[in-house]
């Protein structure tokens, strides 16, 4: 007998024998069998290798059809393949149908990439995370995130293509730049003047807006011919700056002053930076020049981009694992890095990404996985997603967070286990913890707001209500608030507030529910104390107040008031409690820097302030107003002068009433759209003489109200006026609380003929974003602003807001003119006019026209 081995992949796989009958074999035979055997075992390695090629098939194949990404093989216009998710994104169920279609039938107009973009893919022009749109055959626009590159299949060329459905998340980045569009404001001002440079300095090019702003042409301009526009004092600083930028490379950004067409100089910013070669010289400097006094920049809007882009696994942005039927890891996918892991890591590591769960989410994420390990689960069961945190062994102390979604696939013969995919969603987490941050917190000092208030504070009392618990209200308010805002300004003001809620914090327990309600009221929910120790916070909180507050430069002294109400004496929900605390704090407030519990007495008060409205619909019956006119001054030539009418009140007891007292009674009580009714029939009756215009404050209620509006435009029309002289001035509160029914109301006045004027400009903080969509004439701008003339920071502010107006084509007035030296400076900056006690104080019609002749004596204004 002769036994010859059988070789496979360098192993005996069988042994071939053979026996012979009657003769002994010859050594051509045992050759013969020889080759027999090598033979047999070649056969039998290609069938060993076709099973593993069929079995890692087989795995891959299965990893693609199930990808959440889409997945396309196309060659020209014609689709050779797609897997399931792109099909359900065109709205096809078979492959058939897609291959009976070309790229055309689901072409969207206006979309970025089109047909022959795809073709110039199979060129060797790949597309890199490009957003896209088509039309599937539901009729759907979807937003996409493609990339394609060209493969070679079989020695063909064809066209792969992954696309990211992104729909969802560019309509959530449009409701949150909507959203933001509430909280953030830009306004453009002056137009950028671009130019360039060569490397060692000379200009060479630049906007012909810098011919029109200085006069001076290209040819005058070229070289270093730009110096001569500078202004003296700043000529040898700009040119030292700039030679210092040419030297070091570094960007140059410098504000300066440029002499203008007309004459005179204005300040401008002007920036620079070098591009430079592969080799990293300078071949070229871009630079802007824009007026600061005219723009301000818009910041960068929020840019937020979730790239999963797929091509196979190698390309996709999501990372895959394998888990077996015991959640150990059998397969991660190359593309492990985006979890902030070394890929050689893993090899040394195989365990899943669940271990590095930081231990308080542990417990939770192995019972998702329990779960979808469980027999109940069907085949194609998934469970998720969910966002969990991760901590990689490179920064164990930075936790990324990842959107994991586990899909069971135990009976699938091709993975027999847990499909594992892991994206990133960190910035998309941080920035969702931020809004909602915002939504529950006061933007400037990071308290609780209104809406969070009220929503715990309700959920507290009603707690502290069921368990037979007191709960105490500490309601406050600064008391010298509006002077620091008036004196020192709002960035002051602001800063005041944060001090404030930081002392504040210190204060209280971390049970205990700290606000701002708005302004400089805030509020304090004490849970679980009784009016001894409400009274205690209260004493803590005036003890902590007291210490003087550092703003500006100055030692500010700042006391508050405080009103305390408690449950159940005085109310067991907050609106009771609410209302009066309040009422406490009035009382308070009538000594200042005191505080006051609730009693019943202080509703006396409150029937006080009822009979002094009372009185003031007394005064419109019995004919106790009057009407005194405020000279307004132009300050250009041609410009006609104004006056603004003021409202007064002579009680027949008490005397004159100041307006700072029976306004806010009307406002409070609807009774300020009545005393505009008069004052407006006043002023139309009998107008100050001409050339005047006459300036009248309107209400928030009256410019809310379409009846006190068609009564306006009755009136204007009946009295067969010039209503080019009247002036309505509205302030931007009034704006802001609706408006597009403000917008709308001040559009039909305007049609009318009547010219709108926005009082106190610049008080608000958000007029600025709205400022360019309002029906504006006139831009008052707020005596805070004037008073900060003679500084530099407080001109530069208020030299931008009058730019701005200009660029806007508003007329401007300037409120509180106190000295000659504001005056001066306004007349220098091009303000159209000046409103103050040094221009003149309010005083009865007749005297208008010699009031006016002195403040022109005394200005030596024509």
């Amino acid at each position: 007998m002769v036994a010859v081995p059988i070789h496979a992949r360098n192993q005996i796989r069988a042994v071939l024998c053979v026996e012979a009958q009657g003769e002994a074999l010859s050594e051509g035979d045992a050759r013969l069998l020889e080759a027999v055997a090598l033979q047999v075992g070649g056969a039998v390695e290609r069938g060993l290798l076709a099973a593993s090629l069929l079995e890692g098939e087989r795995l891959y194949r299965t990893l693609v059809e199930t990808m959440p990404a889409a997945l396309i093989l196309y060659d020209g216009e014609k689709y050779v393949y797609a897997n399931p998710r792109a099909l359900q994104t065109l709205g096809l169920h078979s492959l058939e149908e897609l291959q009976r279609r070309s790229f055309r039938d689901f072409s969207q107009s206006g979309a970025p990439l089109d047909a022959g973009r795809y073709r110039r893919v199979l060129q060797g022009e790949p597309i890199e995370r490009v957003e896209d749109q088509l039309k599937n055959l539901r009729g759907e626009v979807v937003d996409l995130e493609v990339s394609a590159h060209p493969v070679e299949l079989d020695g063909q060329v064809l066209g792969l293509v992954t696309w990211q459905d992104i729909t969802q998340r560019k309509r959530a980045e449009r409701a949150l730049l909507e959203s933001e569009a509430h909280y953030r404001y830009r306004v453009e001002l002056s137009p950028q003047i671009p130019w360039t440079a060569d490397p060692t300095g000379n200009i060479t090019d630049l906007s012909q807006r810098w011919t029109q702003l200085t006069g001076m042409s290209p040819a005058e301009t070229l070289g270093q011919g730009w110096a001569a526009a500078l202004h003296p004092d700043d000529r040898a600083r700009v040119l030292a700056a700039w030679a210092q930028s040419l030297h070091s490379g570094e960007p140059f950004c410098l504000e300066m002053r440029f002499r203008t067409a007309a004459g005179d100089y204005r300040w401008m910013l002007s920036r620079a930076y070098p591009r430079r070669d592969d080799s990293g010289q300078i071949v070229r400097w871009y630079g802007t020049t824009e007026d600061i006094h005219d723009r301000k920049e818009a910041e960068a809007a929020l840019q937020r981009s979730e790239s999963l882009h797929r091509t196979l696994m190698r390309y996709s942005r999501e990372v895959v694992e394998i888990l077996d039927p015991q959640g150990n890891l059998r397969y991660v996918s190359p593309n492990v890095a985006l979890l902030g892991f070394d890929p050689e890591y893993w090899k040394t590591h195989p365990v899943n990404i669940f271990s590095y769960v930081p231990l308080e989410y542990r417990t939770g994420a192995e019972r998702l996985l329990n779960e979808v390990l469980s027999a109940s689960q069907p085949l194609g069961a998934t469970v998720g997603p969910v966002v969990l945190p991760l901590h990689t062994p490179n920064v164990p102390a930075e936790w990324m967070w990842f959107e994991v979604l586990l899909e069971n696939r135990l009976a699938d013969p091709d993975i027999a286990g847990v499909v594992l995919r892991a994206r990133d969603v960190t910035e998309q987490h941080h920035y969702q913890a931020t809004i909602q941050h915002l939504a529950y917190h006061d933007e400037l000092t990071g308290l609780s707001n209104r809406r969070r208030f009220n929503e715990q504070a309700e959920a507290m009392i009603h707690r502290a209500a069921q368990e037979g618990q007191p709960c105490a209200l500490v309601y406050l308010d600064l008391d010298q608030f509006k002077e620091v805002n008036d004196s020192l300004g709002h960035p002051v003001g602001d800063e005041l507030l944060v001090q404030v809620a930081q002392r504040l914090r210190d204060c209280v327990r971390a049970s205990d529910l700290l606000a701002r309600l708005g302004g400089d009221e805030m509020a304090i929910l004490l849970p679980g104390a009784d009016e001894r120790r409400a009274k205690t916070v209260a004493a803590r909180v005036q003890a902590a107040l007291s210490e003087p507050f550092h703003l500006a430069g100055l030692q500010v002294v700042v006391t508050a008031s405080l009103g305390i109400a408690l449950a159940p004496q005085h109310g067991n929900t907050l609106e009771a409690l609410l209302r009066a605390a309040d009422q406490a704090l009035y009382a308070a407030k009538e000594g200042r820097n005191r505080w006051s519990v609730y009693r019943s007495g202080l509703e006396q008060a409150s029937r006080s302030r009822l009979e002094r409205v009372q009185d003031l619909r007394q005064a419109l019956r019995e004919n106790q107003l009057s009407l005194v006119y405020q000279p307004i001054l132009p300050l250009r030539p041609g410009f006609p002068p104004k006056a603004e009418a003021l409202l007064r009140w002579t009680h027949p007891t008490r005397g004159p009433i100041p307006p700072s007292e029976f306004i806010p009674l009307a406002e409070a009580y609807g009774l300020a759209p009545t005393l505009d009714t008069w004052v407006l029939k006043q002023v139309l009756r009998k107008m100050p003489p001409e050339p005047f215009e006459v300036c009248v404050n309107l209400s928030t209620l009256s410019l809310q109200d379409a009846h006190f509006m068609k009564w306006l435009t009755r009136a204007v029309q009946g009295e067969r006026r010039d209503p080019t002289r009247l002036h309505l001035e509205v302030t931007e509160t009034a704006l802001l609380r609706d408006l597009e029914t403000a917008r709308r109301h001040l559009e039909a006045v305007q049609r009318l003929g009547v010219r709108v004027a926005l009082d106190d400009f610049g008080v608000g903080q958000t007029t600025l974003a709205y400022l360019n969509r309002l029906p504006v004439d006139l831009l008052k701008v707020d005596r805070s602003f004037v008073g900060g003339i003679g500084s530099a920071a407080g001109e530069a502010l208020l030299a931008g807001i009058l730019s701005l107006a200009k660029g806007l084509g508003m007329i401007t007035v300037a409120e509180g003119v106190e000295t000659a030296e504001q005056l001066a400076w306004l007349r220098r900056s091009s303000c159209d006019y000046a409103q103050g006690y040094f221009v003149g104080k309010p005083g009865e019609l007749g005297q208008l026209q010699a009031s006016l002749a002195k403040a022109r004596l005394t200005t030596h204004l024509p």
